[in-house]
C-alpha cells in the first residue's frame, strides 16, 4: 500500500483533503462573483457614456407629430402634403425633454408644405442675427459704406511737423490694426513726421469690432506712436566665454511723434480732409457676420439702429403677434424668444427687402457647402450642396442646449422657406436632426436643386479702399 492511500484511509488524511477542497470551492465562488460586480460596474459605465454621447453618424429621427396654432397643419413629417387639421395635443417629443417646432412654406403660394410645433416660442440663438439685420436695413442701404475720415485743422511746416490737431471720426466696425498701420503708412507719405496738437477721435469710433472710446482711441495712438508707451528698442544679452554682453537694438519702426493727449470730439467744420478710408458695401459686411456668426459685429450693427428693442418692434411691425418675440439681444447670445411663425416673417421680409435691392438671400446668408462659416460642412453633399441658403443658431448651454436653422431651400418642385427651432437637448444631435429633415423634405418635392452662385467672402476684403 501506498503513501496515498494511507494518508486518504488515516483520518487526518481524510480531513485534510477535505479542507483543502473546500478553500478551492470557497475561492471559486468568492472570484465568481466579483467578476460579476466588475462587470456589471463596467456595464453600467458604458451605458452611462452611450446615453449622454450619441453616435455623430445617428440614423435621422423621425419627425414629430404636427401641432399648428391657427390655420392647416402639416402631416407628421416635411415629407408629404399639406393637410388641414385640427391637432392641439404636444407630440411625443415634448415627453423627452427635447422641444422642436418647424415650419416650411411654398415661396410662391405661401402654402404651409409642412409644420410642427412642442410650444409656442423658442430661443431663436442667433437666427436673431437676421432679424436685425432687415432692421438695420430699414435704416441703411445695403450699398451703403462706412467711412473714416482723418482730417486736421493745422498745417505741416517744412520740418514735417503738424501744427494742430489730428481728428480721426468714423464707425467703421472693421477698422483695425491692418488698417491703423495703413494709415501711419499714409500720414509719413504727406510728410507728417509729429504732431503738436491732440490725436481727437470721435465718440462712436471702434476698432477691431469690439473696442470703442478710450480703449479703441489708445489703441490707435499705440499703432501711431509706440515710443509715446515706452521704448520699443529690443535688449539682448549675449555670453561669450566669460564675459556677458548688453546689446541694444534701436527699433527703426515708422512712427508719429504726439506732444499732444488723446480726447474725444468733433473735427471743426474748417478742418481739411487728409485721408479717408472707405468700407466695402454692407452688404458684404453683412454677408461676412451672417456666414461665421459674428456676435461682436452683430451687437454693434446693433447699436446702430437702437439695440434689440428696435428689431424687436421692426419683427412687431411685420404683423407679429407681439407675444411671439422678444429679443433681449441683436446677435442671439442671451434669452430671446422668437415663434417660427415669426421667423417666417421676418425671412419673407428680408427677402423682399433684398428683392427691391436686385439681391437675393444668398447675397447675404450662407449657402451650405458652399461659403466658409458655419455652414461650410453640413448639407455638403451631393446633391444637397448648393441648394440651402440658411442662418445657423447654436447656444450649448442657454436653455438646455438651443439650435435653430433657417432660410431657403430649392429644390426640383420648386422653392421653399423653412424655420427649424430645437430647444432642451444635445445641440450636435439637434444638428443632425436639422440637416435630416431639410434632405428629407428636398427628397420629397423632386430632390434638390443648386443654385448658381459665386462665392462672395474671398472678395470682400479687397474692396476697402483709401482715398
Amino acid at each position: 500500500m501506498n503513501r496515498f492511500d494511507l494518508s486518504v484511509k488515516s483520518g487526518w488524511g481524510r480531513s485534510s483533503l477535505l479542507a483543502v477542497l473546500a478553500c478551492l470551492l470557497l475561492c471559486a465562488f468568492t472570484t465568481t462573483d466579483a467578476d460579476a460586480r466588475y462587470r456589471h460596474h463596467y456595464q453600467g459605465q458604458t451605458r452611462h457614456h452611450t446615453r449622454h454621447h450619441p453616435p455623430l453618424h445617428a440614423p435621422p429621427v423621425t419627425a414629430p407629430a404636427p401641432v399648428t396654432p391657427t390655420t392647416a397643419t402639416a402631416p407628421a413629417s416635411p415629407t408629404t402634403t399639406t393637410t388641414t387639421t385640427t391637432t392641439t395635443t404636444a407630440p411625443a417629443a415634448a415627453s423627452t425633454g427635447r422641444l422642436e417646432g418647424y415650419l416650411f412654406e411654398d415661396l410662391l403660394s405661401g402654402q404651409i408644405a409642412a409644420a410642427a410645433a412642442d410650444q409656442p416660442v423658442f430661443n431663436p440663438a442667433s437666427n436673431t442675427k437676421v432679424a436685425t439685420t432687415l432692421t438695420l436695413l430699414q435704416t441703411f442701404s445695403p450699398d451703403y459704406k462706412f467711412t473714416t475720415d482723418i482730417r486736421t485743422d493745422g498745417i505741416i511746416d517744412a520740418k514735417g511737423v503738424l501744427q494742430g490737431n489730428l481728428y480721426v471720426s468714423g464707425r467703421y466696425l472693421l477698422f483695425g490694426d491692418d488698417q491703423a498701420k495703413e494709415l501711419l503708412r499714409r500720414l509719413q507719405k504727406k510728410r507728417i513726421k509729429a504732431v503738436s496738437g491732440n490725436l481727437v477721435i470721435s465718440s462712436d469710433f471702434t476698432m477691431n469690432v469690439t473696442e470703442d472710446g478710450f480703449v479703441a482711441s489708445n489703441h490707435l495712438l499705440k499703432i501711431l506712436d509706440p515710443p509715446k508707451f515706452g521704448s520699443q528698442d529690443v535688449v539682448k544679452i549675449i555670453h561669450k566665454r566669460h564675459h556677458t554682453y548688453k546689446v541694444v537694438i534701436k527699433s527703426t519702426a515708422p512712427f508719429i511723434n504726439f506732444t499732444g493727449n488723446v480726447v474725444t470730439g468733433s473735427p471743426p467744420a474748417s478742418s481739411v480732409l487728409l485721408v479717408q478710408n472707405i468700407s466695402p458695401p454692407l452688404k458684404d459686411l453683412l454677408k461676412e457676420m451672417l456666414c461665421y456668426s459674428n456676435n461682436d459685429m452683430a451687437e454693434r450693427f446693433g447699436k446702430m439702429i437702437g439695440g434689440p428693442d428696435a428689431v424687436t418692434k421692426e419683427v412687431v411691425s411685420l404683423g407679429v403677434d407681439p407675444s411671439e418675440v422678444n429679443f433681449a439681444s441683436t446677435s442671439g447670445l442671451l434669452i430671446n424668444r422668437m415663434s417660427p411663425r415669426a421667423m417666417m416673417a421676418v425671412i419673407r421680409a428680408l427677402r423682399l427687402k433684398l428683392e427691391q435691392n436686385k439681391l437675393e438671400l444668398s447675397d447675404l446668408l450662407t449657402v451650405s457647402g458652399i461659403d466658409a462659416g458655419t455652414m461650410h460642412n453640413r448639407l455638403n453633399w451631393s446633391p444637397v450642396r448648393g441648394s440651402v441658403i440658411s442662418k445657423t443658431g447654436t447656444l450649448a448651454p442657454t436653455d438646455k442646449g438651443v439650435t435653430a436653422l433657417s432660410g431657403e431651400l430649392h429644390t426640383n418642385q420648386g422653392v421653399f422657406l423653412f424655420v427649424i427651432f430645437e430647444i432642451h437637448g444635445d445641440v450636435s444631435t439637434f444638428r443632425q436632426r436639422e440637416d435630416s429633415l431639410v434632405a428629407q423634405f428636398e427628397q420629397a418635392h423632386g430632390g434638390a436643386k443648386a443654385i448658381r452662385y459665386t462665392p462672395i467672402i474671398p472678395r470682400v476684403n479687397g474692396e476697402e479702399t483709401w482715398q
